[in-house]
């Protein structure tokens, strides 16, 4: 870069908005070198994002939703989100899956206390489904790292008269949450009304990667996960017969606590490190 001499203040930002941004005020006499650290974006949970080129992934079963209402769905293995595992989520026809089922059109910057809550939001905006549009599900990879799939395939942004788009979501059994996108071309398919990133069950806190801002290319994934934090899993039985326990209390005192579900297991996110369940004498280790 060639200036004049003189003052200037330099902004730097990062190729996505996973990083901060970082000014500085310089003077130019001459040759000048500026080095910048930019900080990791990250949320009071501990979620961070990183961006990437990861290949698309599509959903294989059609999914019936109802616009205004959402659909209920059953997850085939729990997702941990937020420091507990969800076990059903409400998908949407505007660009978002509710762990708490709530369905609302217009896009909010986030956090946000009023609903949508406990959320994924791959692209939150006003959308249209066209004849050719859908919404699939699927299941991909092996334990401990599958993945559950939400695709909105050839779908219209409202302020687009007739481009389609498409991205999906992957809720990840080992905690990370992926989005990925495919076709993206004009402004408004980039994000220019959308709402993008996760929020938590309060609307407290959440990592918000972009609100109605132009931020995401055709091609490009995003990866939230929260860094500090392990998933432990388990199960609890009944030492007299052997029988699994469901709705036993496993608790990590001062940590966490957690709930078994009918077959006597337990899965949620715990700060790594070295911990001691209450009533046992076995330490446990997340990372």
């Amino acid at each position: 870069m060639t200036l004049p001499h003189g003052s200037y203040q330099l902004s730097v930002a990062g190729a996505s908005h996973c990083a901060g941004t970082a000014t500085a005020d310089i003077t130019v006499a001459g040759s000048v070198t500026k080095d910048f650290d930019l900080t990791v974006k990250r949320d009071d949970f501990g979620y961070t994002c990183t961006s990437g080129t990861e290949p698309y992934v599509a959903g294989t079963e059609p999914l019936t939703v109802v616009p205004g209402a959402g659909q209920e769905v059953a997850l085939p293995f729990p997702v941990p989100f937020y420091g507990e595992s969800r076990s059903r989520i409400w998908v949407t026809t505007v660009g978002f899956a509710s762990f708490a089922g709530e369905v609302v059109f217009d896009n909010e910057p986030l956090p946000e206390p009023l609903e949508p809550n406990l959320a994924v939001y791959p692209f939150w905006d006003d959308l249209r489904l066209e004849a050719q549009s859908g919404i699939y599900t699927a299941t991909v990879g092996t334990a401990p790292h599958r993945s559950f799939v939400i695709e909105w395939r050839d779908i219209r942004p409202q302020a687009d008269t007739f481009e389609l788009m498409s991205f999906s979501v992957l809720l990840g059994e080992d905690g990370t949450i992926g989005y990925r996108y495919k076709d993206i071309d004009t402004a408004v398919e980039q994000g220019s009304s959308a709402t993008i990133g996760i929020e938590n069950a309060d609307g407290t806190d959440a990592f918000q990667y972009s609100f109605d801002t132009p931020s995401i290319r055709d091609g490009q994934s995003l990866t939230f996960t929260a860094k500090d934090y392990g998933v432990v899993r388990g199960k609890v039985t009944d030492a007299n017969d052997g029988q699994p326990l469901a709705g036993a209390t496993v608790e990590f005192p001062h940590v966490a606590a957690f709930t078994t579900r009918e077959d006597g297991t337990y899965r949620g996110q715990v700060r790594a490190g070295t911990h001691q369940p209450a009533n046992d004498n076995r330490p446990s280790r997340s990372q």
